[in-house]
């Protein structure tokens, strides 16, 4: 029997956990440092201590995972734990070498392991551990209509004034850090069935210039919006926690009209709203066509006849690239970029 597959001490004894190990726990404070744990995941349920073998009869540290989001922090071994509905993280910490034993006061546990292979494995692992229950989920996605109702609609979800989906709540992604989301008011994100992925350029009203983002869909009966994001690991951590990560965000369904224009040699999907015109476009014919498809689809429109035209005899948009995606092929960017494909 291997170390990890049972783990005892004077008070618990853990037969097969789920996942046994070290790991590095960020303390808080205003310098963070490092310190390795030895960490047992068992019965949906977090314990850490000194070492496999602690000499002291309580584990240091006990958090429960029910209702708890788990993902993959911005450091590139990092694993982040918060509650799902804001506020501080349930746990336990022993505080009296096994004599006292107090409520914790973290907003968010942060770790780091050992390897690539390693967090994902924990991520895996910890997210089906992380019990979020229909009725919670539910409940979360309410309070996140109710927060945008209040701050205001207009396009982009509300962006404009200010409200819960506005990419700069948190400052922006480029220069996120976890200590400006761990606020006890933050309620996280609650989005909808992820429909389509992937990278294209975007051009500003301002700025003309294209800039590359990390584009997803998420769709249900009651919304449709377009996010994008700098990575693709800001659109994996909005996703796993509920992070405001993104640049900014189109709701489709404001788009009343959708044509196709030129940038030089480069063709352009113009999505067109009563505010302004978004601009898109990726260099490549095949990836354009994908997200032609998904735009047709998205906004309920129809493809217009000129880029008909100059796929013909090409077979049907995007076909090449739902092919990719089913068959698991990836794209730019890495991974399989297609309708739900990308995340891990």
């Amino acid at each position: 029997m291997k170390e990890s597959d049972m783990f005892e001490s004077d008070v618990v004894t853990f037969v097969a956990p789920s996942k046994a190990g070290w790991l590095e726990k960020r303390r808080q404070g205003p310098l963070p440092t490092w310190k390795r744990r030895w960490f047992v995941l068992a019965d949906s349920c977090l314990y850490y201590f000194l070492k496999p073998t602690d000499d002291d009869t309580l584990p240091r540290c006990i958090i429960p995972l029910d209702n708890c989001r788990v993902g993959r922090g911005l450091g590139a071994l990092e694993i982040h734990i918060a509650a799902a509905t804001g506020g501080k993280l349930k746990s336990c910490k022993n505080v009296g070498y096994g004599v006292t034993m107090k409520m914790g006061s973290r907003t968010e546990l942060i770790l780091k392991a050992e390897s690539a292979e390693e967090r994902e494995e924990w991520v895996r692992l910890l997210q089906a551990n992380a019990d979020r229950t229909p009725v919670q989920k539910k409940m979360m996605a309410k309070i996140n209509d109710l927060r945008m109702e209040k701050e205001g609609g207009g396009s982009g979800g509300g962006l404009r004034g200010g409200g819960l989906l506005d990419g700069n709540l948190f400052g922006s992604s480029s220069s996120f850090s976890s200590s400006s989301f761990s606020s006890s008011s933050h309620v996280p994100l609650e989005l909808p069935p992820l429909k389509a992925e992937g990278w294209m350029k975007k051009r500003g009203e301002i700025n003309t210039g294209w800039l590359r983002r990390y584009f997803c869909v998420f769709s249900d009966s009651a919304s449709t919006t377009l996010y994008y994001y700098v990575s693709k690991e800001m659109a994996q951590r909005m996703v796993d926690l509920g992070e405001g990560t993104h640049k900014g965000c189109l709701d489709l369904r404001e788009v009343v009209k959708m044509n196709m224009t030129k940038d030089g040699d480069d063709a352009v999907i113009d999505l067109v709203t009563g505010g302004r015109t978004w601009h898109f476009s990726t260099g490549e014919k095949e990836e354009l066509a994908y997200w032609m498809d998904v735009f047709t689809a998205s906004c309920q429109l129809s493809v217009p006849r000129d880029f008909k035209e100059d796929l013909k005899g090409r077979g049907e948009p995007g076909a090449a690239k739902k092919a990719a995606a089913a068959s698991g092929g990836g794209g730019e960017g890495g991974g399989s970029e297609g309708a739900g494909g990308g995340f891990k």
